[in-house]
């Protein structure tokens, strides 16, 4: 009685083992990509300035600097160049105050660092053109984005797990089966949002050493692209 039991619960588990594997054997497995390119709609800039000595610029050799070009001055300067561009008190936040010393004159030099909102790399590049005065230390691209850029994440995504059903279809139709239903769905995050610092080096320009010349272009300069991969695995019907 007891080998039979034992013969009856090693058959069923064959069985079992054996049905796990033709089902293994019925599915298909797939990989859909998609990719989208956007154009960003919000573009912060960022514009550094720094208190400087004016006997500096005039060529006077002197022992010791004594007329500042203060920071106030130079706020002032800039936020008249801003309104001539339409651009409002509520887009320019400060996100930075420094403190240099300064071994020529008897104070040390405050610089401060602007972040202003626009609302394209077009409107960023018509604005460096035009801003040109001493004491505007640096200008760059401090980051971007899209106003929509969930929305156009969750396209994405649906448009790779697309690609991937019409893969598996078409994979299966060519050897004359058809497409079931969907078992199992996992993806692979490629997305490339470009808002680190470090990867914007080439739309960052140091203002002094341009020497008044307006060849900076950040137009077109850079997209936010999104790619997903869906894998996706389908029974074989």
């Amino acid at each position: 009685m007891k080998k039979l039991v034992l013969f009856v619960l090693f058959l069923t588990s064959f069985v079992s083992f054996s049905q796990e594997t033709q089902n293994q054997q019925r599915t298909i497995r797939v990989t859909g990509s998609a990719k989208m390119e956007i154009i960003p709609d919000e573009v912060n800039l960022k514009i550094e300035l720094k208190e400087f000595y004016k006997e500096e610029y005039e060529g006077k050799k002197v022992k010791r600097y004594k007329t500042k070009i203060t920071i106030e001055t130079l706020e002032n300067e800039l936020f008249q160049n801003l309104k001539k561009h339409g651009i409002k008190n509520e887009n320019i936040t400060i996100s930075e105050i420094q403190d240099f010393d300064y071994y020529k004159g008897k104070e040390s030099l405050l610089g401060k660092t602007y972040i202003i909102k626009l609302d394209s790399f077009g409107k960023a590049n018509e604005l460096i053109k035009f801003l040109n005065f001493k004491g505007l230390e640096d200008v760059g691209i401090h980051s971007y984005n899209h106003s929509k850029i969930t929305e156009f994440r969750k396209q994405t995504k649906i448009n790779a797990i697309v690609a991937a059903r019409d893969k598996a279809k078409y994979l299966l139709e060519a050897i004359g089966s058809i497409l079931g239903k969907p078992i199992e769905i996992r993806e692979n995050d490629y997305s490339f949002p470009s808002y680190n610092n470090s990867s914007l080096n080439s739309l960052t320009a140091n203002v002094l050493s341009r020497s008044n010349s307006k060849t900076l272009d950040f137009e077109n300069s850079k997209k936010i692209i999104l790619r997903y991969e869906i894998h996706a695995l389908f029974e074989i019907e």
